[in-house]
């Protein structure tokens, strides 16, 4: 990025050579701020004349996440989340983080000791963070954590969700605890036996729960709940919930979408044998993060894209929260981007523009 020149302005004369109804491929620069920021591709069309474009297809990008100093030094960090206008980031050893706009992180107390903080997570009010050992901490400022007594005895609490006014925690063994104030907690039946919860979300008034071996049930209170066919053939380490549509990601590459989290859709993200570990949807965009740094975005869930993370190792979790993205992961790693948006440029911009090459 750099300040005040469009990058783009030596645009490819070229295009005088497309015909009307070509379609192209371009890309388009967006003004952002006094920053002037390269996209990915987009598709464009030719409109009235070869020299007119305009866009087809509008895709919405992550672009490129710029690093942060999380001071996590080289502590693992697990989760990240937003809430109240604030960002959290919890990880090994106790460590937590908070942050207003995701570039400065403050270093706070979370009463973990040298406890792994498996997940944090904002609602009504309300920071909860959980761990290994059981341990479960709230806070309304993300500053002030208060011990509370999760029920799951020394089990690992994997993670924490909120939604319909319910606090939800699920971990290993097939764990799970319900509250509605994170105070007082009560065991739950999932029906997952002895098989850990790894994935957790809430949407359309729905739970949705997955773990080991595929395993994923649906309730509609988080008491009862219902055996569903996943089509996963191992670990769901992640699912979310957005735009009508339920997203769930795992091990060996694997990724399926459910309109309703009973029939389950298996779709090519592209991932390769690599496992995926997390999954989120905002401002209409779905991103997926996994090993080696690999980052992939799309609008529906089913065609993806492949972004530039600048991570080096596992990225554990992304989130997004007042227009922002934030993913977090091994080696203390935290990065950011402000600029997921609609691609949807003027024809007046078309001499702003670089790259074309022509596909049909």
């Amino acid at each position: 990025m750099n300040n005040g020149t469009n990058p783009a302005n030596n645009y490819n004369t070229s295009r005088n050579n497309y015909k009307v109804g070509d379609v192209v491929y371009v890309k388009p620069s967006v003004r952002l701020g006094k920053e002037w920021v390269s996209t990915p591709i987009a598709v464009w069309k030719t409109k009235k004349n070869a020299n007119d474009f305009y866009p087809t297809q509008a895709m919405i990008t992550l672009l490129t996440l710029t690093p942060q100093t999380s001071n996590f030094g080289a502590t693992y960090i697990n989760s990240v989340a937003f809430g109240n206008n604030l960002w959290v980031a919890g990880g090994y050893y106790g460590q937590i983080r908070t942050s207003t706009d995701a570039v400065t992180w403050t270093t706070q107390t979370s009463n973990f000791g040298t406890t792994t903080i498996s997940s944090v997570a904002f609602g009504n009010s309300l920071w909860v963070a959980g761990g290994y050992d059981g341990q479960l901490r709230t806070s309304t400022d993300a500053v002030t954590w208060v011990t509370r007594t999760s029920n799951f005895g020394t089990t690992r609490i994997n993670l924490v969700a909120f939604g319909n006014n319910l606090w939800v925690a699920g971990g290993t063994g097939g764990q799970l605890r319900t509250s509605t104030d994170a105070v007082t907690w009560t065991t739950q039946t999932p029906n997952f036996g002895t098989t850990p919860i790894r994935a957790l979300a809430f949407g359309n008034n729905l739970w949705v729960a997955g773990g080991y071996y595929g395993q994923i049930r649906t309730s509609t209170d988080a008491v009862t709940w219902v055996t569903r066919t996943s089509n996963f053939a191992q670990s769901i380490n992640s699912v979310a919930f957005g735009n009508n549509l339920w997203v769930a990601v795992g091990a060996v590459g694997q990724l399926r979408t459910s309109t309703d989290a009973v029939t389950w859709t298996t779709q090519t993200p592209n991932f390769g044998a690599q496992s995926l570990w997390s999954v989120a949807f905002g401002n209409g965009l779905w991103a997926f993060s996994g090993d080696a740094g690999q980052l992939r975005t799309s609008t529906d869930a089913v065609t993806w894209v492949t972004q530039t993370s600048n991570f080096v190792g596992i990225i554990s979790s992304v989130a997004f929260g007042n227009s922002l993205w934030v993913a977090g992961g091994a080696s203390g790693q935290i990065s950011i981007n402000h600029t997921s948006k609609v691609l949807t440029p003027q024809i007046t911009q078309v001499a702003g523009l670089t790259g074309y090459q022509k596909v049909r």
